[in-house]
């Protein structure tokens, strides 16, 4: 990696911590939900890409089903 590059990628985490740090628990909250639905969403265009006829409902029940995937494939509890 260009070390400039990861000069500038190191500050710009150590930013990103900071500002956790500083963060309310409410505020954290807030934020991971803020950030659930944008990944739901990224996902959801993603299933809109690869099964194109397929409704809403459709598409919310793949959606559901790559969720408890994933929470299966991390071991996390239902």
């Amino acid at each position: 990696m260009n070390p400039d590059f990861e000069a500038l990628a190191n500050a710009i985490e150590r930013d990103r911590h900071l500002r956790a740090h500083r963060m309310t628990v409410e505020q954290r909250l807030i934020q991971g939900a803020a950030l659930f639905d944008y990944a739901c969403e990224a996902a959801l265009t993603g299933l809109r890409a690869q099964f194109p006829t397929a409704t809403d409902a459709e598409l919310e029940v793949r959606l559901r089903h790559t969720l408890t995937r994933a929470r299966e494939l991390e071991g996390v509890p239902l």
